[in-house]
């Protein structure tokens, strides 16, 4: 048990000869993804025999040839770091989005399952204010906290085969961008001009875990001249 002011409890699973898994577990149910993303810094800059520190939103994978031998050091690091409740200190981004459905397949579907109108559906998502959870599935794919409820949707039955890059879309209780076209089974209910990876650059991508995400609409022309941009 990792003692803090809000008690979180830490578990540790074998995930193959040189990794393990920490679980953490919280009983109000508060976000995890900021603990996690915090100890996964601490850990990369204080121990030094980490190959990766992977943080997810409720857990985090570590990988070395010597990870037994370390664990000590890690849980030490841990029990001495604050617990949840601090203000992510990551950068804000204000991310252009189309929604209109000659880029966005999804939006009028899941208005109607939503019962709402198009607009109320588009004016609900983009004054929120997100949380970047993690990265994944793919390169640069970004899983977001703070979709409201009323926008909550279970990913769909069947899911796309392809989904172009740059789509905004709701699974469950995230919204979540395609950074590359790939497979995906999210309601598109959007499209954004803006380049989120290149892989020329180091990093790739300006937006990390932690940061903060707003989405500003804009017309379906905008987004058609600002493809060139």
């Amino acid at each position: 048990m990792v003692t803090h002011e809000t008690p979180i409890e830490m578990k540790w699973l074998a995930n193959g000869e040189n990794s393990l898994v920490i679980l953490f577990e919280h009983q109000s149910g508060d976000n995890l993804s900021i603990y996690c993303q915090q100890i996964a810094k601490h850990l990369r800059e204080d121990v030094t025999d980490l190959q990766e520190v992977i943080p997810a939103r409720e857990s985090i994978t570590l990988v070395s040839g010597n990870i037994e031998a370390i664990r000590a050091d890690i849980e030490k690091i841990i029990q001495s770091l604050p617990g949840l409740g601090e203000n992510p200190t990551g950068k804000q981004h204000l991310i252009p989005v189309c929604y209109d459905e000659r880029v966005a397949p999804d939006l009028v579907d899941l208005s109607e399952r939503l019962n709402i109108t198009v607009d109320e559906l588009a004016e609900i998502h983009q004054d929120a204010t997100y949380q970047v959870d993690m990265l994944g599935f793919i390169p640069g794919f970004l899983y977001l906290s703070g979709l409201p409820g009323q926008l909550h949707q279970a990913r769909k039955d069947t899911p796309a085969i392809s989904v172009p890059s740059g789509s905004i879309a709701i699974g469950g209780n995230q919204t979540g961008i395609y950074s590359l076209e790939s497979p995906g089974g999210w309601w598109v209910i959007g499209r954004t001009p803006a380049k989120l990876i290149a892989f020329d650059k180091t990093p790739p991508m300006s937006i990390e875990p932690l940061d903060s995400i707003r989405f500003q609409s804009i017309s379906y022309e905008q987004w058609l001249d600002q493809q060139h941009d």
